[in-house]
């Protein structure tokens, strides 16, 4: 997170978005169970009251399509999604929602409390983040 926060505006924008995105596509998800409940009626919730969705700023990326990377070196793992929210700036990371709308539930909640987190550190000048706090420091993401 905290490098992440170093990163240039367009990149923690599109961070942001990133996590709307995510949280609007757990929204249209009809079925879920105890393990993602939280996170979907989080969802559900922020999705209806949020009118004013955070800015994405499509990015051109030029670098390397593969890398390998320490998943345990906090550096590396940004650079390496720092680079992915560059190149998945184009189509809104519908990619990666799906992706991540079709793992196991238990890392559907971890990804919202990884958003929920950012977003709490994230600037707080845009209208959407204001909307989100006011929406997410009502519920509890338990830990499963």
């Amino acid at each position: 997170m905290e490098s992440m926060a170093k990163e240039q505006q367009e990149i923690k924008d599109n961070y942001t978005y990133l996590g709307f995105a995510w949280l609007k596509g757990l929204s249209e998800v009809r079925y879920y169970d105890l393990r993602n409940e939280a996170s979907k009626l989080m969802a559900d919730d922020l999705c209806l009251h949020v009118k004013e969705q955070p800015e994405r700023v499509c990015l051109v990326y030029e670098g390397v399509e593969e890398m390998e990377i320490n998943p345990s070196d906090e550096e590396q793992m940004a650079k390496m999604f720092t680079c992915y929210l560059l190149a998945g700036s184009m189509d809104g990371y519908g990619e990666f929602v799906d992706y991540a709308l079709d793992t196991h539930r238990t890392l559907q909640q971890n990804l919202t409390r990884f958003f929920v987190e950012w977003f709490a550190k994230a600037e707080k000048g845009s209208a959407f983040l204001k909307r989100a706090k006011m929406v997410y420091s009502r519920y509890s993401l338990p830990y499963i």
